[in-house]
C-alpha cells in the first residue's frame, strides 16, 4: 500500500468529493425548504 500512496490518496480526495457533491444535491431541496418555505 505505501508504494501507490499518491494513488491511494487521490482516489480517496476525489471519492470523499463527489460524495459531498452528491449530498449537497440531495439535501439542498429539504434545507431550502427549512430555510424559506415560500421559496418552493
Amino acid at each position: 500500500m505505501t508504494e501507490d500512496l499518491e494513488i491511494y490518496l487521490t482516489s480517496c480526495q476525489v471519492g470523499i468529493s463527489a460524495t459531498s457533491i452528491a449530498v449537497g444535491i440531495v439535501a439542498e431541496p429539504a434545507l431550502a425548504g427549512l430555510i424559506d418555505p415560500s421559496a418552493r
